[in-house]
């Protein structure tokens, strides 16, 4: 199906963007490089498609730099709005820069000053989308995405409330309790009209949870036996980090970032944006606010003297993140190298997979290939017919003349002017017909061509994609086993410790040798045919019924011996684990360590490869089609300059 935007060009879709929306479906748009197009699933009403003209309106330069915006409107053939075109944006949600054990993975070097940096650009966007008279409304963390240099894009767009100059609002009908001010929990959103001081208590849930790690500003800790679900405290204002902890009846969690960690101004910040008072308008610190406020605190901070990792405002004496780990909490910034099993695994390794793009398609299709301006050749010879009528004309002369001889003069006359006039035209034909035939044709088979090596082109970066992602997707669960490692380790380690008695036990009759021991009927010549088959100790008894020799009763002589040696073991519960148990475990771990970093390095190159393979088998294709191209231009421009007849 063609489609056109609204300055009547031609919109081509391409691949596929994401999952299957509710409402609809976005696609890359092919024709217009840089965008994506969103295509409803039915074509919007009057009222979706007014609003979505009022945002094409309001969109500014500075909100289409960041934003998924509408920016022009999409119709197909019938003339029905389908969707719209929007600039195209990417990034990592914003959950998974502030919720530690994803940063780890998708920011490994994400210190707290990237985190407040990001925080800035989150406010600077909510500052220039509330610049078009727009409303976020739906404020939540599956709209924000943000890119590994901080900047910060916004997708859905277009269910933001939009406002017209006449005062006519389009509401934004969804919404997530946990974003939603204390104003308006419990209030069905179908048809709620929001203001800007509503966006502003999600824009400050949303800065504090990056900068408190994912933590909620309400989710605290009861201080009454009552249950405290995270709505109610929203509701009734019962902020988790206030200076009244007793009054509000809820205190801060444990293993969180003390507020008193940020200077006094951001914390009266947070106080005016979460607590009662706050729903009046004008109340709640705006957008431009945190903007000054995130750069002064990013201004502020310090790194810690003894982790590296760790940023801090200059003005502490001791630094909060040592000291949560120190308590025992979760260690949320690494440094350069995090403790892996066996030494320092190197967050590069990671970041090196990372920096690595897939081969970008070149989307061509039949609608979009390149065009070459060719001049018409020129004009072959028109094909020569022997006219059948000049003959017949000939003949009907010839009558005529007969027939005036016979002195019928009307209708010789008559005869001799029609043959007359079949041979006024000559004796042949020229005609253009059949040569515009055969170029039409040849037109149609190099379009052919394309089309099929177009496929073979598509099949390749597909196949290229899909190679890519696999590989970096088992790149990251080996990055993740790799970080994960040492916890393994210490796993199995635990496990042995429930074993302690019998590798102590098994250890004792390991140091039992055979060669020093006295056993009826066991002489230096069975001793030696033992030791041959590897049977050394007490512990190696077990296997000596296969060793030549050795029968029935001189089997059961052995386990008398070993039977002894085991009453004579003790055992030490205080004891460490026997050092060859030991040993096995981290011999075991350091192989695995080994080999898990050995595939990181070398999965930058792998994915180099597929690129360059890919790119190697494109080549060819490419330039075949380019060259197709030119041959089918040429021959469009032939046929143009080909009479019709």
């Amino acid at each position: 199906m063609a489609y056109i935007d609204q300055n009547s060009q031609p919109v081509n879709p391409g691949r596929q963007i994401g999952r299957r929306g509710g409402e609809g479906t976005v696609y890359e748009a092919i024709s217009h490089p840089g965008h994506v197009v969103k295509f409803y699933h039915q074509p919007p009403d009057d009222l979706k498609a007014s609003k979505l003209g009022q945002m094409v309106q309001t969109g500014t330069p500075e909100v289409l730099s960041f934003a998924a915006w509408p920016k022009l409107l999409v119709w197909d053939p019938k003339g029905n709005l389908r969707g719209f075109l929007m600039p195209a944006v990417q990034g990592k949600e914003i959950h998974e820069l502030y919720g530690p054990k994803e940063r780890f993975l998708n920011f490994p070097s994400a210190r707290w000053d990237f985190l407040v940096h990001v925080a800035r650009n989150c406010a600077s966007a909510f500052d220039e989308i509330h610049k078009t008279g727009s409303v976020i409304g739906d404020v939540n963390e599956g709209n924000l995405l943000v890119k590994r240099d901080g900047t910060v894009c916004i997708i859905d767009c277009d269910s933001f409330q939009a406002s017209a100059s006449n005062g006519f609002v389009w509401t934004c009908d969804v919404g997530v309790p946990l974003w939603t001010s204390p104003e308006l929990q419990g209030r069905p959103f179908r048809g709620l009209e929001r203001t800007v001081n509503h966006d502003l208590f999600g824009l400050a849930v949303l800065i504090f949870r990056i900068l408190f790690m994912g933590r909620h500003p309400y989710a605290g800790i009861p201080l009454t036996s009552t249950d405290l679900p995270l709505e109610k405290a929203i509701a009734e204002y019962r902020y988790a980090y206030s200076d009244n902890p007793q009054q509000l009846g809820v205190q801060t969690p444990p293993n969180t970032l003390p507020i008193a960690t940020l200077p006094v101004m951001h914390r009266e910040l947070f106080a005016r944006a979460f607590l009662r008072g706050s729903e009046q308008t004008g109340q709640r610190p705006s957008a431009a606010d945190w903007v000054g406020a995130l750069e002064s605190l990013r201004g502020t901070l310090a790194a810690c003297k003894r982790d590296s990792a760790h940023r801090l405002p200059a003005n502490l004496s001791l630094c909060p993140w040592c000291k949560i780990a120190d308590d025992g909490g979760p260690n949320f910034f690494l440094a350069l190298y995090v403790q892996g099993a066996n030494g320092q695994v190197s967050v590069s390794l990671w970041e090196a997979i990372g920096n690595v793009s897939p081969m970008s398609p070149l989307g061509w299709t039949m609608t979009n290939l390149p065009t070459v301006d060719c001049s018409p050749a020129a004009l072959p010879p028109a094909e020569t017919t022997f006219r059948k009528r000049f003959i017949a004309g000939i003949i009907i002369v010839a009558v005529g003349i007969l027939f005036l001889l016979g002195g019928s003069w009307v209708l010789g006359l008559g005869l001799a002017l029609l043959g007359g006039g079949f041979i006024y035209e000559g004796p042949y034909l020229y005609t253009y017909s059949s040569v515009r035939r055969r170029v039409s044709i040849a037109s149609l088979d190099k379009e052919k061509q394309i089309e099929t090596e177009l496929l073979k082109l598509r099949q390749i970066e597909e196949e290229a994609r899909r190679l890519f992602t696999d590989k970096r997707e088992e790149s990251r669960k080996t990055y993740e086993r790799l970080i994960h490692l040492e916890q393994e380790k210490k796993a199995v380690l635990s496990e042995l410790q429930t074993q302690k008695r019998q590798l102590q036990l098994d250890a004792f009759l390991d140091g039992k040798r055979l060669g020093q021991a006295r056993i009826p009927g066991i002489g230096p010549r069975l001793v030696s045919e033992l030791l041959s088959y590897g049977v050394e100790t007490a512990l190696d008894v077990s296997r000596a019924m296969s060793v030549p020799g050795i029968g029935p009763s001189k089997y059961q002589e052995l386990l008398r011996w070993r039977a002894i040696c085991e009453s004579q073991f003790r055992f030490d519960a205080n004891a460490p684990l026997p050092q060859a148990a030991a040993s096995q475990v981290n011999a075991k771990f350091s192989s695995i360590r080994q080999t898990l970093e050995l595939e990181l390095r070398q999965a930058p190159s792998f994915l180099q490869r597929i690129n360059t393979s890919a790119g190697a088998a494109r080549e060819p294709i490419a330039s075949k089609i380019q060259v197709l191209t030119k041959e089918c231009c040429q021959l469009v421009a032939n046929l143009s300059s080909i009479p019709e007849h």
